[in-house]
């Protein structure tokens, strides 16, 4: 087994991680700059990759016929798997991750098992070269698209701004619609004090008065305690007549005389 390092590609793309990976996943955005590779990104799907440099005149091309099957996925932040070419008896290890850096997104395939073959230095030089290749184009195709991403985010942002400034000066002159609408009819309405009471020719049935319910009696307050009248003093009795004197005898000879007065002892 020689003594050979993974093979490691970076390249700095100028668009965000999600647009980034947008190109990864997507496989008809995948094709702008990796067209030779089929793949799902899905745990256990299979990647294959086909190319050949031939002319067409005949001569012997390299080529490339890879098979594999996907292990790794992190959505949005890395994808691996691991494949073979041809009737290669070894396989290797293949892990592209996406970092972000800012406005932009650090782009890095590592790739591992080369030491296990005999011409290990010419496929690990050939596989370092291929995937800055790739990973160039990528970053050459985001560089392209992200401006137009930006342009169209401010637009649809612009967009959104107006049709919510349209939808409330909407509002405000629905609003104003309604309130002339109210006082139009409000100045149509006969006052209520000058409406006649509409005429009924059916006399209107009396309601019998209900029974009122006797008032609960209001309990009598109290009446206060005369004071007590203060003793009048009995009067002191008089004292009685003096005995009266035994009545005087007739004077006989004043009578005779016809004298009225009464003789006195």
């Amino acid at each position: 087994m020689a003594a050979v390092g993974p093979v490691i590609a970076r390249m700095r793309a100028r668009a965000s991680r999600e647009i980034a990976w947008t190109y990864i996943a997507d496989p008809e955005l995948r094709h702008t700059w990796w067209p030779d590779a089929e793949f799902e990104v899905v745990l256990g799907g299979a990647i294959v990759e086909r190319w050949s440099d031939g002319d067409g005149d005949g001569a012997e091309a390299p080529s490339r016929n890879a098979v594999g099957v996907v292990d790794v996925l992190i959505a949005g932040h890395a994808f691996g798997f691991r494949w073979r070419d041809g009737a290669d008896e070894h396989e290797t290890a293949v892990l592209l991750t996406l970092r972000s850096q800012g406005a932009e997104t650090d782009l890095m395939v590592t790739e591992t098992g080369f030491g296990r073959f005999p011409d290990a230095f010419e496929r690990t030089a050939d596989a370092q070269q291929s995937w800055i290749e790739l990973l160039s184009d990528l970053a050459a195709v985001l560089a392209i698209v992200e401006p137009a991403v930006a342009e169209t985010a401010e637009v649809e942002a612009a967009a959104e701004v107006e049709a919510a400034a349209e939808v409330a000066e909407n509002a405000d002159n629905d609003e104003a619609v309604a309130e002339g609408a109210e006082g139009i009819v409000e100045a149509d309405a006969e006052p209520a004090e000058f409406a006649e009471p509409a005429e009924s020719t059916e006399p209107a049935e009396q309601a019998e008065p209900e029974p009122a319910e006797p008032a609960e009696p209001e309990l009598a307050e109290e009446p206060e305690l005369a004071e007590e009248p203060e003793l009048v003093e009995e009067p002191e009795l008089a004292e009685g007549p003096a005995e009266s004197e035994e009545p005087a005898e007739p004077d006989f000879d004043s009578l005779l005389r016809g004298d009225t007065g009464t003789r006195t002892n």
